[in-house]
């Protein structure tokens, strides 16, 4: 009967996601919603009007009808408050109150889950580099979370499980709605292997695009880290990683082709302070110190991936994309998997992470460039003393303009102040964060992170001080400290 109460719940709340979490926490189970009157006490719950009136509704037809909807397609139900509920989606700005899973709902308790998504005109480099990424992560025990939308969506999925790993398919769309239809495989093979496909929109749904958005947030909620490989100006997968950023969550991109249209989301996110990523073993090492986090050595046993298995399980599991608008090198592409990077030498503590790079060459040309990258521009030119002179001046010249002196910056004790008045807890992260911008005027998130700082808590430090009026952000995502 239980179950009765939260699915006539979830019916309610899909209109009211702000109001999820108070309503949450002011209640130990949806039973409890259920009984209460809302007559007397509504403004003390802080819920919205609309809200309201929609919880005094107690009819429970619909809820039972979805309760023999579910029995019948298999169709698991996770409230809030079930321990199957993905830890890190609690801590979303707006968390769904309930999920619809189709598979193993155990999956969703995953901590190590990253997100990888892109655009649906993958290009040869974005489909070998996504596959690529993804493979190695589920190697050593990886959840790979995306959208099974076409594209590099679906291709991580695929890698995941050939790499004998685990996925989660979030949908736009009831769970039980194949979309696009032409993913049945892959959709089956999700959750046959023991991954799950998930939605917060009832069974039967359509999909509707104003359902995406809202689906890229549960993307990113339920992970720790989201990876963009290529992305369009406009892509929804922009959406995400702006959905991940809001959360302070960890993102990276993949650099691409400055002329290249994929590459202009991502080249943009990397400008604006989020992680470049050259190889997975950068990623891996994002987790080696998070509580309830461990990379799974017994599983990375998977030969290393390259163009042709990557090739075949595109082909095995039905991947679809739409055609990319620009010219392609397929040759070009698949020279990232010349490096043999094993999940062994990802594993390891002294991977230095060169010889899985990427190749400068790739995603410096597209095939039709002049331009392209070559050994040449990797040699070292030995310096003239002219090089010399002009180098002992700029570094003068650096040094003149450093901050240095006490009245040009702000105390680290006021920064420490003004974070714990928001209630942030101030852990050693936090309080890096503030060093490094109490010895500043002017800084970015990227020269944070070159400081010992976590994009995490970089992005709160910097959220917080900027609606104190401590920092102010500028063009180019500089950041300007702000004295007293």
């Amino acid at each position: 009967m239980k179950t009765v109460y939260d699915l006539w719940l979830a019916i309610k709340m899909l209109d009211f996601r702000k109001d999820v979490r108070p309503l949450c926490e002011a209640f130990k189970s949806s039973y409890d919603v259920f009984a209460h009157s809302f007559e007397a006490d509504s403004d003390s719950l802080y819920l919205s009007e609309g809200c309201v009136r929609a919880l005094m509704d107690k009819n429970l037809t619909k809820a039972i009808s979805l309760v023999e909807k579910c029995a019948r397609l298999n169709i698991a139900a996770v409230p809030y408050h079930s321990e199957f509920y993905p830890a890190f989606l609690k801590d979303i700005e707006n968390p769904p109150y309930l999920l619809f899973v189709k598979g193993d709902a155990r999956v969703l308790k995953e901590r190590f889950c990253v997100s990888t998504v892109g655009t649906r005109r993958m290009t040869p480099y974005g489909k070998y580099c996504a596959f690529k990424l993804s493979y190695d992560i589920a190697s050593v025990g990886g959840v790979i979370v995306s959208g099974m939308a076409r594209g590099i969506d679906s291709v991580t999925h695929a890698a995941a499980l050939t790499a004998g790993g685990k996925t989660i398919a979030v949908l736009g769309c009831g769970v039980d709605v194949i979309y696009p239809p032409e993913h049945r495989t892959l959709y089956n093979s999700i959750i046959k292997s023991g991954g799950a496909v998930v939605s917060e929109y009832l069974p039967g749904t359509s999909p509707q695009p104003r359902f995406f958005p809202q689906r890229n947030r549960i993307i990113c909620g339920i992970s720790y880290t989201t990876v963009v490989v290529e992305a369009p100006k406009g892509s929804g997968a922009l959406i995400t990683a702006g959905e991940a950023i809001k959360e302070g969550r960890e993102v990276f991109a993949l650099p691409g082709n400055i002329s290249a249209e994929n590459a202009y989301g991502t080249n943009e996110l990397i400008q604006g302070g989020a992680r470049l990523i050259r190889n997975s073993e950068e990623l891996l090492a994002e987790y080696k110190n998070i509580s309830g986090i461990r990379l799974n050595p017994r599983i990375g046993k998977k030969a290393p991936a390259t163009a042709e298995i990557c090739d075949r399980a595109i082909d095995e599991f039905k991947v679809a994309s739409d055609k990319p608008r620009e010219p392609v090198n397929d040759a070009e592409a698949k020279k990232i998997f010349s490096s043999d990077v094993s999940a062994s030498a990802i594993r390891s503590s002294g991977a230095s992470g060169s010889n899985a790079d990427f190749p400068v060459s790739v995603y410096m040309s597209n095939g039709t460039s002049k331009f392209k990258a070559s050994k040449k521009l990797a040699e070292k030119q030995k310096p003239t003393a002219k090089d010399a002179s002009d180098k002992r001046e700029e570094n003068k010249n650096e040094s003149t303009r450093s901050v240095s002196s006490e009245n040009k910056t702000v105390g680290y004790n006021e920064l420490v102040e003004e974070c714990e008045s928001f209630g942030i807890v101030m852990d050693d992260e936090m309080k890096k964060v503030c060093k490094v911008l109490s010895e500043n005027e002017k800084i970015t998130v990227d020269v944070l992170h070159h400081n010992g700082c976590s994009t995490k808590a970089s992005l709160q430090a910097l959220t917080i001080l900027s609606q104190t009026g401590r920092v102010e952000e500028t063009v180019g995502g500089v950041y300007i400290i702000r004295r007293s």
